[in-house]
């Protein structure tokens, strides 16, 4: 083993381990892991040995399993006036779809918006407008699903934002009395 990689195995440990001792919730202990699992990814790229790799690997998901499982028991264990927001696989609050239980689009859900925005019948571009909101959204959260961070997924949710907003200014303005 040369030189270079016992100096990249260092900056590693010396990265992950202050960080991990001083965040100072789950969240941030999350993201700390995943800049750690970025500098593994690094390290793996630059031909580090490939038995410690798949330790340090090992080690992280690991340590991401019990954070997150930690996670769980605060949520279960917290009462409803300390309870902050679920966070989601990706380790970050999962942002609401606006337009459930709205007027606009009153019937719309994840699982049947597809076929309303395309069904015809009244107010078509009403209902055009919702199924893009709606899709918009349903690419949102599977961002997340994929594990895109944070910022990358709100890209999305900021393109939800605009479509529901339109949506809701088209039924505000042109709905039948």
């Amino acid at each position: 083993m040369n030189y270079r990689i016992l100096r990249l195995y260092g900056a590693i440990a010396a990265l992950m381990l202050p960080g991990l001792v001083s965040a100072q919730s789950n969240a941030e202990l999350l993201h700390q892991l995943s800049q750690t699992k970025e500098q593994i990814a690094a390290a793996e790229a630059a031909g580090a040995d490939p038995d410690l790799i798949a330790q340090l690997k090992s080690s992280m998901n690991d340590v991401e399993n019990s954070l997150r499982a930690d996670n769980a028991a605060q949520q279960v264990n917290s009462s409803p006036a300390d309870a902050s927001p679920p966070l989601n696989a990706a380790g970050y609050p999962t942002r609401p779809n606006t337009l459930v239980g709205g007027a606009a689009c009153a019937d719309f859900s994840l699982s049947n918006y597809r076929e309303l925005a395309l069904s015809g019948g009244n107010d078509i571009q009403l209902k055009t407008m919702c199924g893009q909101a709606f899709e918009y959204y349903s690419m949102y959260l599977r961002a997340i699903e994929q594990g895109y961070s944070e910022s990358d997924a709100n890209r999305t949710y900021s393109a939800f934002e605009g479509a529901a907003s339109n949506a809701s200014s088209f039924y505000r303005n042109n709905r039948s009395n």
